[in-house]
């Protein structure tokens, strides 16, 4: 199989254009984020982990106006975006879990995940090309239809990390 290279560019509107050098080592986070304004806790321990015979870590991308984002490579999932307001206040304006155990979980909203070989769903798991009908696994059962590309999404795998910087992070699928 073709490897998948995919790069996961953080473009967050023009506030990314004075980029500064991380404070971590290779954009890893090293010790606990404590950021008491947005009143999450970041520790990297509850990222470190090993799934799927891979290791998963928290990695920092950082700007000069003090935005923040956090992205682990279980799921190429982004953990936090981290931005001041127009008085300085820090705020997370992302959804996501304080461990990557909670990612992929059953009954996890896919918080900060990338979706997987399409967006959407595909209704009664199935359709047809070129007059030839594909079955596909239902993995939202309620509805019964195939979400975001199947039972195992790009959301719920572990990504090699490619190349790391202050302020963007290459990750891709083997």
């Amino acid at each position: 199989m073709k490897a998948l290279n995919w790069v996961l560019l953080v473009i967050l509107l023009s506030s990314l254009v004075a980029c500064k050098q991380s404070k971590t080592k290779q954009g890893l986070v090293d010790k606990a984020t404590e950021l008491e304004s947005a009143g999450i806790v970041l520790d990297p321990a509850g990222f470190q982990k090993s799934i799927q015979g891979k290791e998963t870590d928290l990695y920092k991308l950082s700007n000069a106006n003090g935005m923040e984002v956090y992205v682990t490579n279980y799921g190429a999932v982004i953990v936090a975006i981290l931005t001041p307001d127009r008085e300085g206040n820090m705020d997370d304006i992302a959804l996501g879990y304080n461990d990557v155990e909670r990612y992929g979980m059953d009954g996890d909203p896919n918080f900060g995940a990338v979706v997987g070989r399409y967006g959407n769903r595909i209704d009664g798991g199935k359709f047809t090309l070129d007059g030839k009908t594909y079955e596909l696994p239902i993995n939202e059962a309620n509805n019964n239809n195939q979400l975001h590309g199947g039972k195992k999404g790009f959301g719920e795998l572990v990504w090699d990390v490619e190349a790391v910087s202050e302020n963007s992070i290459q990750l891709s699928l083997h």
